[in-house]
């Protein structure tokens, strides 16, 4: 764990040399930790799946769908503003924690009373003390986030993947446990306080900083205001990323909202895998090189290639291969979550490339606009839920896809208005790996159709070498793609992308 000065974690990592190291050992130990995330997260999700029933996941979604809108307000947007700070202070970080420690214990109150209210509209009892007892997670987040920020505003990446990775299986340990011992949809809320306490308390001895008492005029009003704008787009956000599961919810029940849960968070799975070590360390590094454009545009361009290329032949194989994998992980009981799975596919193909817009806001202090964006997508969003309500979960999903697609150039337009940025580049970026992800659906889909007769092992092992075998036809065959996938495969080995010097 870090045990240097509190005082040091003021300081400004924005040396060229200091920033470039930085980042590549960052870079690569989250990379590392998440590659551990997502094995353990896995295999919970194949394990609890057995475990307890698609309604005790719905049960939970439910409740989710509302606490999830409440915890948006638990940062306050207030840990990036410490991060994206060129210089800040004790006063301000102390002041900052008192005030994210304040909201916890507001919103825990909030929801607590809510709770009544919440199992009326679903029309389900169970969910009130459901609601009550989670409740109890923003103020156990309230206590760390500006310790976290502290260690993300100095690349401390070492310590935040201990304290993630033990904090998981901490909260799996006990979840799985619970279980066993046949407490259904109470193994899913201990195993979310359990993960929320360790991870808490490993940031405060990860980080040996302390607050000290709250100081009038310590400067934070703008950070505020950046915090603001950036929960602010959060909570306009929010509805065309949960309005879907309380719609289903409420008028479909808790076993379509468990089908459509499961496919969504299953399709995603894999993905954030590989993403979330990316966005971790783009934030922090473009918010040092904000007054660097060349810099900026050539690192931002060059983490897009590297998301394009996992994203777009892996969703690819995944929407081909829907009803075999969620059989295979899941079992038979969810086979109602295989079409939606397939059609979330065709969302998951292109809202990672495009929710990277979000690093351009946030980096350059342009969070006014990321809260205006979201006062006009939300409402498209929510319209396309309620559209595709009457059809049940499959037609929120294909909705959704829909949305999301009509969406694509006006977001990217809106976020590179007035920045070094142009959406020639995006496209340019993204046009390899989306060409080989188009080439690779109709090729899997006549591997599948053709290689019925296979007993699942046999069918598994043989879509693996049919996708590597294509993939290497199309890498040889054209020069750009050969060009593209060794430089990812070098970015990947050195992270050289990071910070790279002219």
């Amino acid at each position: 764990m870090d045990r240097r000065p509190a005082k040091n974690y003021f300081d400004n990592p924005n040396t060229k040399e200091d920033l470039k190291s930085r980042a590549i050992r960052g870079g690569g130990v989250v990379i590392g930790a998440q590659i551990c995330k997502f094995l353990i997260k896995f295999l919970t999700t194949v394990v609890l799946a057995r475990l307890i029933t698609p309604e005790d996941f719905g049960l939970i979604a439910m409740v989710a769908a509302i606490t999830n809108f409440i915890a948006m307000f638990n940062d306050m947007g207030l840990s990036m503003a410490t991060v994206q700070q060129e210089e800040i202070t004790q006063e301000q970080v102390s002041t900052l924690f008192w005030i994210n420690l304040a909201v916890g214990a507001g919103l825990t109150a909030l929801t607590i009373a809510i709770a009544p209210f919440v199992s009326r509209f679903y029309d389900s009892p169970r969910l009130r003390w459901i609601t009550i007892v989670l409740a109890s997670g923003f103020l156990i987040r309230g206590v760390s986030v500006q310790h976290q920020a502290l260690l993300v505003r100095q690349m401390r990446y070492s310590a935040l993947a201990v304290v993630e990775v033990l904090s998981i299986l901490v909260g799996i340990a006990l979840g799985i446990l619970a279980a066993f011992r046949g407490m259904s949809y109470w193994s899913l809320i201990i195993m979310q306080l359990s993960t929320a306490f360790a991870l808490s308390l490993g940031f405060w001895v990860a980080c040996n900083w302390r607050p000290g008492v709250p100081v009038r005029g310590a400067g934070v009003r703008s950070m505020l205001q950046y915090g603001g704008n950036l929960t602010g787009f959060s909570v306009l956000n929010y509805f065309s990323r949960n309005l879907d599961n309380v719609l289903i919810g409420r008028y479909w029940g808790p076993q379509q909202l468990g089908f459509y849960d499961r496919a969504y968070q299953l399709m995603l799975f894999p993905i954030t895998q590989f993403i979330t070590p990316i966005s971790s360390v783009a934030v922090p590094v473009l918010s040092r090189l904000q007054n660097e454009p060349e810099r900026f545009k050539r690192y931002y361009f060059g983490a897009l290639n590297l998301i394009a290329f996992i994203v777009c032949p892996l969703v690819a194989v995944m929407a081909v291969m829907s009803k075999e994998i969620i059989l295979f992980l899941l079992g038979p009981q969810w086979g109602g979550a295989s079409i939606i799975f397939k059609a979330l596919a065709f969302v998951v193909f292109v809202q990672p490339l495009s929710s990277t817009v979000g690093w351009v806001y946030q980096s350059l202090g342009k969070t006014d606009r990321f809260m205006r964006w979201g006062m006009i997508s939300a409402p498209i969003y929510s319209f396309s839920f309620i559209i595709g309500l009457r059809w049940g979960a499959n037609g929120v999903a294909i909705a959704y896809t829909v949305c999301c697609y009509l969406l694509l150039l006006p977001t990217i337009f809106y976020a590179f208005k007035g920045t070094c940025l142009r959406m020639t580049d995006f496209f340019q970026s993204i046009l390899c790996p989306v060409v080989i992800g188009l080439v690779m659906y109709p090729a899997m889909t006549i591997y599948r159709s053709s290689m019925t007769y296979l007993s699942p092992g046999y069918f598994l092992i043989g879509s693996i070498i049919s996708v590597l075998f294509i993939l290497l036809l199309i890498i040889l065959a054209w020069p750009r793609a050969r060009k593209e996938a060794y430089c990812v495969f070098e970015n990947i080995k050195s992270f050289r992308y990071v910070v790279s010097s002219e």
